[in-house]
């Protein structure tokens, strides 16, 4: 189980016991985090959140408001 913490990547499939999949769904670091398990391997999703996402988007909204202002 440690082993398995110590090396967790998200988005990427880990080959792991159905227990330990059990005991990494319900670790507070990954509260927010969207789990899967099939035929014996788990994949960890985190969401993107924080500043860099929310830049991200703003990118989005800023290119799509100018294109409006300047077509109308």
């Amino acid at each position: 189980m440690s082993q398995t913490l110590s090396k967790l990547i998200s988005d990427q499939w880990i080959k792991t016991p159905w227990k330990d999949y059990l005991k990494i769904t319900e670790t507070p670091n990954f509260e927010q985090a969207k789990f899967y398990y099939y035929q014996g391997q788990f994949r960890v999703e985190m969401s993107p959140l924080g500043n860099r996402h929310a830049r991200d988007y703003s990118i989005i909204n800023t290119a799509i408001n100018l294109y409006a202002i300047l077509t109308n």
